[in-house]
């Protein structure tokens, strides 16, 4: 394994300073001044936060993946919350602390403080009957519909309203609603599901289990797609219940709020205060299906199995054989000046395909249609670059032709052509570019002008004087102003074409058949091709000989400002990348390679990570920087690195590692250790030192799929302390989250290898 340097921190909790609800500052004063000698004031407040519904952005990604079909066996679903507090925003246990005291000073760090209201839950299919007219057991309801039938409804800081409750009798739901938070309303729409008491029982946590199974993690950014943050804190709420083999299973996100008093017992019989009670109905905050199976359809085997189909590793058409050997191409090329027989015209198609080229219908000016050769910038080897006429005056001046095969390679100038059209649509860059071509074709003018001024007004007809009118002559020229720098709206939006940003997605794979399904192409990018995309853009405002001779001037600075642009444009680089990024003496990229994959992995796990290597050994941090990493859609992601890769290597994002147990031949559920106070925190254990493996046993109920979460955690820290000394007290959520984590997955690819 490789020896990369990422650091991850589990954080037990985040208590918001004040949960959501209501609050009343009361303040007192005492004077001996007169009568009254005491002085009272009150003043109420709201803390708004979500209670029916989850906010856009709120939900980052679930585990396993919804609509997911794979070896799910032992494994907990859990969501990942993008607000660090959310799990923590309200209460388990119904109590508001609205004194002023709780207002300055934090809340009191007890087990119900730290207990989430969020929890995950698990449903087996068929456990919940499905009504019928309806796909699904949850429905949609409103905020009345949580509330007891007839119960008067209030809504803090709103005018008395005439609303009641419509929940029936021998349901029960959140305790205390008919209290509804400021802003919010009895008709708020909310998505519910009934649960029978005893199915709920059997299912939900413990009191005692939830403050295990919600925690924070803490990660960089540095191997993921670009964002403009270097670390990440998310919150993971983790699910209790595992779903069956061969079945499909549903994760539930759902509230507790006051619901402590219903939870069960350990073993999971209903509370007391369930007696009487034959429903339970728990506001949703979001589902999804997943389905367990022995398929191996696990992200390890999805990654090792890529391109296994049809054994293609790079961007091209056609059949999995070797391309023509030279030697032939050599002989088909000799034999296009006379008849070409058909075996020669296989030669030089297949020459083609290999090499990336598309044959696709071509529409020419002059209203005529030919087929032509077109090939993106994505290569299907390391080649070297072609010389073209750039500047160009137009498209059609980088159309090359094959008199002897009849037809043309329209690849540069496509590249040109998108080029200039991307750069017209973008307002921000034609007007900063025009408005700049300005100012180099005024300064031109004025440096020609000095020139001639120059050679009129100071000859020097004698070695030794000054000429006439030096000093007007060189006061002018003091005057003139250097040629005006790239603007850096310029630079930047150049500096995205040269990492392929905006240009669309046909341009870069050109036939869907270059990237099927479970495929993963390596490739490297062609320089002439971005050239040309790039002259394409510049050339908005050329008109004549005189521009295309201004911007052939030009290209060296732009060449330079838009590299630089585009290397400081990935702000989540490793550190270490990022200094090497801003070296000015850093080369243009005339050499960047890059990876695409099209998977159900990248779908499934869409926070996946990459990291590049200049050699094939698999020691110390990832050495080549990523320029850009982006997902092209659900299930296509693009990589580009700052030069040639020896190995890649792709592995699960911290903050969706899953949990899980592994079960012996006897069906016994089981997790390995790993170290949490020693020298190397999360570092996994081989072998117990008193004998056996490094594990301990995680009960679960009676169903063999629900977990003690609490018993696990007593077990766990009984392990830790005896046979590894480790002297945790007391077992808190993220010493748990740490000891549940399952290994990472990581494959390593090697470039023209696997």
């Amino acid at each position: 394994m490789t020896d990369v340097t990422k650091k991850i921190t589990f954080i037990e909790f985040d208590i918001p300073k004040l949960k959501a609800g209501e609050y009343v500052i009361s303040a007192e004063q005492t004077v001996n001044q007169g009568d009254p000698g005491d002085f009272k004031a009150k003043r109420s407040f709201a803390v708004a936060g979500l209670r029916f519904k989850l906010g856009g952005d709120d939900l980052v990604s679930v585990f396993p993946p919804a609509l997911a079909n794979g070896e799910f066996y032992g494994t907990f679903p859990q969501v990942v919350l993008k607000q660090p507090i959310l799990p923590w925003l309200r209460s388990l246990d119904g109590e508001k602390a609205g004194s002023a005291k709780a207002c300055v000073e934090p809340p009191p760090q007890d087990s119900e403080i730290k207990a989430p209201w969020l929890a995950v839950l698990t449903l087996q299919d068929g456990e919940v009957p499905v009504p019928a007219g309806q796909t699904s057991p949850i429905k949609a309801m409103t905020a009345a519909d949580l509330i007891p039938l007839g119960a008067t409804i209030t809504v803090a800081g709103a005018a008395p309203i005439t609303a009641t409750g419509k929940m029936p009798a021998g349901t029960v739901s959140c305790p205390g609603l008919a209290a509804l938070d400021y802003g919010e309303s009895p008709t708020d729409p909310v998505n519910v599901i009934d649960l029978p008491v005893a199915l709920f029982s059997r299912i939900a946590p413990t009191k005692a289990d939830l403050p295990l199974l919600a925690h924070i993690r803490q990660t960089d950014t540095y191997d993921s797609v670009d964002s403009s943050d270097t670390v990440l804190v998310r919150s993971i709420v983790l699910g209790n219940r595992m779903g069956a083999k061969d079945a499909q299973a549903t994760a539930l996100l759902v509230s507790l709020e006051n619901m402590i008093d219903l939870l069960p017992d350990d073993d999971g019989n209903p509370a007391a205060a369930l007696a009487g009670v034959d429903t339970v109905r728990l506001i949703v905050l979001t589902s999804w299906h997943f389905y367990v199976n022995a398929l191996d359809e696990k992200l390890q085997t999805l990654l090792e199995n890529l391109d296994k189909a049809d054994g293609l590793s790079t961007l091209r058409l056609g059949p999995a054989e070797p391309a023509p050997s030279q030697a032939a191409v050599d002989q088909a090329v000799a034999g296009e000046a006379g008849t070409l027989s058909d075996e020669a015209a296989d030669v030089l198609v297949g020459d083609a395909l290999a090499a990336g080229y598309v044959p696709l219908d071509h529409q020419l000016r002059l209203a005529g249609e030919t087929v032509s050769w077109y090939r993106g910038p994505l290569l299907p080897f390391t080649g070297g670059t072609i010389s073209l006429p750039i500047p160009a005056a137009g498209a059609d001046a980088l159309l090359r032709y094959d008199p002897q095969a009849g037809m043309f390679d329209a690849s540069y100038a496509a590249a040109w052509q998108i080029g200039q059209l991307l750069g017209v649509a973008s307002t921000a860059y034609s007007t900063a570019l025009y408005a700049w071509k300005k100012q180099v074709s005024k300064n031109d003018a004025a440096q020609a002008e000095q020139a001639l001024l120059a050679a009129a007004l100071q000859p020097d007809p004698d070695p030794s004087g000054d000429g006439a009118l030096p000093s007007f002559v060189a006061a002018r020229a003091a005057a003139l102003n250097d040629a005006p720098p790239i603007p850096q709206a310029v630079a930047d939006f150049v500096g995205g074409l040269r990492l392929l940003k905006t240009v669309p997605f046909a341009y870069l794979v050109p036939d869907e058949h270059m990237l099927p399904r479970e495929t993963m192409r390596m490739f490297s990018v062609d320089a002439t091709w971005v050239e040309a995309l790039v002259d394409g853009a510049f050339s908005i405002g050329r008109a004549g000989s005189a521009d295309l001779a201004s911007d052939a001037a030009q290209l060296d600075a732009l060449r330079l400002a838009s590299c630089a642009a585009a290397r400081a444009a990935r702000t989540n680089d490793r550190p270490a990348h990022a200094a090497m990024k801003a070296d000015p003496a850093a080369p243009v990229l005339d050499h960047l390679t890059g990876v695409l994959i099209r998977s159900q992995a990248i779908r499934g796990w869409p926070k996946l990570q990459i990291d590049g290597y200049s050699t094939q050994s698999d020691e110390g941090d990832p050495d080549v920087a990523k320029l850009r990493m982006e997902h092209l859609s659900k299930d296509v992601l693009f990589c580009l690195f700052d030069g040639p890769v020896a190995m890649i290597a792709i592995h699960e994002p911290p903050e969706q590692l899953h949990s899980g147990v592994e079960f012996d031949a006897q069906g016994n559920a089981s997790t390995t250790l790993r170290e949490v106070t020693g020298d190397e925190p999360g570092h996994q254990y081989d072998s117990d030192p008193k004998g056996g493996p490094a594990a301990a046993a995680v009960p679960l109920r009676a169903d063999k799929l629900t977990m003690q979460a609490f018993a696990a955690g007593v077990k766990i820290q009984s392990k830790l302390n005896d046979d590894f000394g480790q002297g945790v007290d007391p077992m808190t959520a993220n010493e748990f989250a740490l000891e549940m984590v399952k290994g990472v997955v990581r494959v390593e690819y090697l470039v023209g290898g696997s």
